[in-house]
């Protein structure tokens, strides 16, 4: 069986599905939006998702432009040292 691995081509866009508590949002994608540009990221989208039906979490959707995998992992590495932020996927 000839099996291939899916290769991924740098760069890339890839996206985070950050959710953070409600009402720490809006310091989360402050915090996002310094990050990226820290890290001298492009082709940013940063949008707001919906709030949970308990309103206690709201998802945030970040979209970059990254220029390798270890980009992209040092990326979600940031995001999760965020105060407020719950899960990233």
């Amino acid at each position: 069986m000839d099996e291939k691995k899916a290769e991924i081509v740098f760069p890339s866009p890839w996206e985070y599905r950050v959710f953070s508590v409600t009402a720490q949002a809006d310091d989360v994608e402050k915090g996002m939006r310094g990050i990226v540009e820290a890290m001298k990221l492009s082709d940013v989208q940063l949008e707001r998702g919906p709030v949970s039906g308990s309103g206690s979490y709201r998802a945030l959707r970040l979209t970059v432009t990254v220029g390798s995998k270890d980009e992209a992992n040092a990326l979600g590495e940031e995001i999760k040292k965020l105060e407020g932020v719950r899960f990233i996927l």
